[in-house]
């Protein structure tokens, strides 16, 4: 030992001098302490020596725990981490020892001796027992040895590491703190924690998996609820997509089947209801039938998304049906959501259930629009209407941010606004306002368009019922959605539609505006039908016409008396409470000012104040306001030609002089009217408050005849100017082939009125229905029927009301005495008015329910015990002069025209042998063979030559008016049509038996075409063809002359024959006698149409 220390002194002293020698000496000195057991010094030796891992190696033989950790100190300081930490463990010094791992890099190597700590329990207690400061170091260590295997993108050493952490919390903080969400989405799913994994599912954006960690937690509502919206989102903005439809995507059939599934899991009522949206969300044709049962099943659960998707759906079958399976209704619906119900129930169609679930789908579309403003209020979403949305757009709320589940959405790509978006790691973000903007943007976009759509399909549906021949009302109904669309969109303001389909809206506006025409047809007779006389008292059918009325006279213009004479006619055909809003709406009044300010219309705003305030009683008022407008009426028809923009249109004109004769025909205790006639001036009067009175005025009475007057020389000057009424036509755009023999037989019915009620004229009509043109103009049976009427010298009430009944517009008589007159015309329908009927009472009357043919479109008058208690007790007129009878004055205007009268003229029922066609056809589908002895019994091949000529020429009749109507160019294609299948039917003939039997097929196929048609070109083709040309109304001169010579000099010695004050004596005669050209009208039938264009 004496000599390990002489070794141990001696390298001590030779240390600074020579270093080499020292180490030698000291090397001897350990050698001898470890051969002598002396395990300490000789280790202090190696340290000194700079030998730690000698050192260590000693230490760790000699087995203590302070030497193990002086070992281990002695192995980091020889860089020997693995020797270092084996010392460490060995002597349980646990600090020591995973330092040393760190040094070493011995990650793993740390992590096992972590694990073996915690699981040995033999170790001794206070190492079993750890107390807070080891748990910080050992944690400390696992952390940084995940963080250098996430650095080094080695996930899954990383989560070994992790899984060692002594706790879920601190588990969870570091795998967040690296924004590792998948690692600890699957520790959580592996440690049962199901429910978190879900939220981090939810950040994630990974909804499938959301729901399956869900179902696994057991909230199986809140899992088929979450896949149904992972659906709905990805079906609509899927990389291709742009919104609606519906997509189809990857595994969608598969979700849909799980959510399905999962729902099952859950009570009855909610599994219904997935199973509802599973079939709204799959692409299997629906039924409207079932897509009404869904939208009801929706709306009892408050699933918005069920009801989108499915009144979209009903809208898409509605879109994508032929016009003709819509089915059409004929009754004014009283309530269009039961009648829409009906309908759909039944799968069928209509124009009402097109209307209805448009107005859903907009209600709910603008609900989105306003919601999605209050988009971070906790209180505003009762209806779940943002949640919706979001859902729609693919969007989760995040706090104050909204994250994006589908970033590549076509919604998205829209959005240009800098700043809106953002990005947090993988994730794609948008602010609030973006947001907003985008679903704003979006929402109205899509009502636009499909309120579009929905515009188009009404269009269609209304050409459709034009070129078909359907009922106005039809027609009508589908105009009055029309508008309500076009005037919800204008309501809504929207920008979008401002600048991209604002012409298209004017268009479909201007559109609608057609009514007018069907309420106001060229012939009165056609809207005489129970359900438009229903419609008019509508009111979105009054909306539509306070439509016309704004866009006529709101114009920077000076307004034209066209327009002045369109507003009138509107209000005269409307009730008085419709022209009560000039009194009571602050709008209206500002119409009322516009008519004010324009010198023309002063006459129409007197009388519309006076009648909008005066009754029946009020006769001076009453009667003072119609003369002054019969001034302004005369200063119209005069402007009618003379400034080109500036002029009535003739249909209009003719409406009010119609309805100036009732109005003063009115003023009587009995009067006569048509049944059209009289059904307008109920419609605008109030029968339940007009006040009866019988005491009238002489002045009234006076003012009543020279209104008589007044339209006895616009009818002469109609009837006796033909240029000036041709070219009046012609300004007008209507049909100069048919017209004319509309307006003369309208003229004809207003003179036999007038005679009727006035006891006058009657040598005047007699002479009227003497000339020879103006009976070419007139129906057969009603011209004869007129002429027999006049044949005693006095107008036989019975007779005439059997000419009124022959062109579909019964005689009506009216009184307003308590007892019945003693009258006899059972064509006429009878309505004492002292009963105090109400509107709908007199309507009923005139239009018995159930009584409608909408084939023709005039109704048929069924007598009732209803209307035999109304209906007078009969009595023969005519018969005699004791007081029954109805006598009617002569006038003193004599004889126009003494032209030799033929009332059996021939004239053609039909062009075409209909019955031979149909014989036919009925032939061949019955199975039975056609054959050449057919054709010759029939004389078949003659009759289709024949009709081939006769087509030919209306074509170029039709072809020649280049002014036609929009539905004359519709029967003028049809007719090009009608002549090709006559052609090729000739040409199908052959001259063999053999041929026939090979061609049978065609034939019928052709001939089943050709019948088809009849019922829209056969009235126009007799309109067309019933005379070879024009009939000329120019009367021999020297008989045209002496008659207005006579005529003249008559008006000079009538004085009542002109209106005070106004008149001139030239002017009259020229009125009365149809001086300028001295020509009656054109020669041509009458057609369907509107009064004004």
């Amino acid at each position: 030992m004496a000599k390990a220390y002489d070794f141990k002194a001696r390298a001590s002293r030779l240390q600074d001098i020579k270093q080499d020698e020292a180490h030698k000496n000291l090397r001897k000195a350990a050698e001898l302490f470890v051969s002598i057991g002396k395990a300490d010094l000789a280790a202090e030796c190696f340290i000194d020596l700079g030998d730690f891992k000698k050192a260590g190696r000693i230490y760790f033989l000699k087995g203590g725990t302070c030497d193990m950790k002086k070992a281990g100190e002695c192995f980091r300081s020889a860089r020997c981490y693995q020797l270092a930490a084996e010392s460490y463990a060995e002597g349980n010094h646990i600090a020591e020892c995973l330092a040393a791992c760190l040094e070493g890099d011995l990650l793993d190597k740390g992590l096992q001796y972590i694990l073996g700590w915690k699981g040995d329990t033999s170790v001794n207690s206070e190492y079993l027992n750890w107390n807070a400061e080891l748990v910080k170091v050992a944690h400390n260590f696992l952390e940084k040895c995940a963080i250098e295997f996430h650095a080094r993108k080695d996930m899954h050493a990383m989560m070994k590491f992790v899984r060692a952490f002594d706790s879920i919390v601190s588990t969870r903080k570091f795998l967040r703190s690296v924004d590792c969400l998948e690692e600890l989405l699957k520790l959580e799913d592996e440690s049962g924690n199901f429910l978190e994994a879900a939220e981090i599912a939810d950040e994630l954006g990974n909804t499938p998996l959301q729901a399956d960690l869900l179902f696994k937690a057991g909230q199986f509502k809140e899992s088929s609820i979450l896949l149904l919206w992972h659906v709905f989102a990805n079906s609509l903005w899927n990389p291709s997509s742009g919104g609606w439809p519906l997509k189809l995507f990857s595994h969608k059939d598969d979700l849909l089947l799980k959510s399905k599934l999962i729902a099952a899991k859950e009570d009855g009522i909610f599994s219904e209801l997935v199973d509802t949206e599973v079939k709204l969300l799959s692409h299997k044709n629906n039924k409207i039938s079932s897509l009404w049962q869904y939208f009801g099943d929706s709306a009892q659960h408050q699933s918005l998304r069920g009801q989108f998707i499915s009144v979209r759906k009903i809208l898409d079958v509605h879109f994508d049906s032929e016009a003709s399976s819509y089915v059409w209704g004929d009754e004014l619906p009283v309530d269009l959501e039961k009648e829409s119900l009906q309908r759909i129930l039944f799968d069928q169609k209509s124009p009402a259930t097109l209307f209805h679930f448009w107005k859903h789908l907009s209600t709910l579309i603008v609900q989105c629009c306003k919601s999605i403003q209050d988009i971070d209020s906790k209180t505003f979403d009762d209806m779940g209407v943002v949640e919706f949305c979001l859902n729609f757009f693919g969007v989760r709320r995040q706090s104050t941010r909204y994250r994006l589940l589908i970033p590549d959405a076509q919604w998205v790509k829209n959005l240009n606004v800098p700043g809106s978006f953002s990005k947090c790691g993988k994730f794609n973000f948008v602010d609030k306002s973006g947001l907003v903007l985008a679903v704003r943007k979006y929402w109205e976009a899509e009502l636009v368009s499909t309120s579009l759509k929905v515009l188009e399909t009404l269009q269609i549906l209304h050409d459709f019922s034009v070129n078909s021949s359907r009922s106005v009302f039809r027609q009508s109904m589908c105009l009055i959605y029309m508008y309500k669309v076009t005037g919800f969109l204008h309501e809504c303001n929207y920008s979008y539609c401002k600048i991209n389909e604002g012409e298209k809206l004017r268009e479909y506006c201007q559109l609608s505006h057609r009514f007018i025409f069907n309420v106001f047809p060229r012939d009165w007779r056609h809207s005489m039908v129970r359900n438009m006389i229903c419609l008019r008292q509508n009111q979105d059918a009054q909306d539509l016409l306070s439509g016309i009325i704004s866009q006529t006279i709101r114009t920077r213009s000076p307004l034209t008396y066209r327009q002045i004479g369109k507003v009138l006619m509107i209000f005269l055909g409307s009730d008085r409470e419709f022209s009560g809003r000039f009194l009571e709406d602050e709008a209206w009044k500002d119409v009322f000012e516009i008519l004010r300010q324009t010198r023309k219309s002063d006459a129409l705003c007197e009388y519309l104040q006076v009648n909008l305030t005066s009754g029946r009683g009020n006769n001076q008022d009453r009667i003072s306001a119609i003369i002054k407008f019969l001034i302004a009426l005369e200063d119209s028809y005069r402007h009618y030609g003379k400034v080109t923009n500036d002029h009535i249109s003739l249909g209009c004109f003719i409406y009010v002089i119609d309805r100036l004769v009732i109005l003063s025909s009115g003023f009587q205790e009995l009067f006569f009217t048509m049944k059209s006639s009289f059904t307008e001036w109920i419609l605008h009067e109030q029968p339940d408050t007009y006040e009866c009175s019988f005491t009238l005025l002489t002045d009234s009475h006076f003012s009543v005849q020279h209104a008589y007057d007044y339209v006895i020389k616009i009818i002469t000057w109609l009837l006796f100017s033909r240029r000036d009424v041709e070219e009046w036509i012609r300004i007008c755009n209507f049909n100069p082939y048919s017209y004319p023999r509309l307006l003369c037989l309208r003229l004809v019915v207003l003179l036999v009125l007038i005679c009727l009620n006035s006891g006058n004229y009657f040598h005047f009509l007699k002479q009227i229905l003497d000339n020879n043109d103006i009976r070419h103009l007139l129906p057969r049976k009603f011209y004869d029927l007129c002429y027999a009427a006049t044949c005693n010298g006095i107008l036989d009430l019975s007779m005439v009301a059997k000419a009124l009944e022959t062109i579909g517009d019964p005689l009506v008589i009216v009184s307003f005495t308590e007892s019945r007159p003693q009258i006899t015309a059972p064509a006429a329908i009878f309505i004492g008015m002292a009963k105090n009927l109400k509107k709908d009472d007199i309507l009923d009357l005139l239009f018995p329910r159930g009584t409608m043919d909408q084939s023709q479109g005039v109704s048929v008058l069924v007598p009732t015990a209803e209307t035999a208690e109304i209906l007078g007790e009969p009595s023969l007129v005519g018969e005699s002069s004791s007081g029954n009878s109805i006598t009617v004055k002569s006038s003193a205007i004599p004889h126009i025209g003494n032209k030799e009268s033929s009332i059996d003229m021939d004239y053609n029922d039909t062009v075409f042998d209909w019955v031979c066609f149909k014989e036919i056809y009925d032939h061949l589908r019955s199975g039975r063979i056609l054959n050449k002895e057919m054709f010759t019994r029939l004389d078949f091949e003659e009759k289709v030559e024949e009709s081939i000529n006769s087509v030919t020429a209306a074509v170029a009749l039709s072809s020649a008016n280049e002014r036609l109507s929009d539905g004359d160019i519709n029967l003028t294609d049809e007719m090009d049509k009608f002549l090709e299948d006559l052609h090729e039917l000739s040409s199908a003939f052959g001259s063999r038996n053999e041929e026939l039997e090979e061609n049978g097929k065609h034939i019928e196929q052709l001939l089943g075409k050709l019948l088809s048609r009849r019922p829209l070109l056969e009235s126009y083709f007799n309109e067309l063809l019933a005379v070879d040309e024009p009939v000329d109304w120019e009367f021999e001169t020297d008989e045209k002359s002496e008659n207005q010579d006579e005529i003249s000099r008559e008006s000079d010695s009538k004085d009542d024959c002109n209106i005070p004050g106004h008149e001139t004596e030239s002017d009259d005669k020229k009125l009365a006698t149809g001086k300028g050209d001295g020509e009656g009208m054109a020669n041509t039938e009458a057609e369907k149409g509107s009064h004004d264009d």
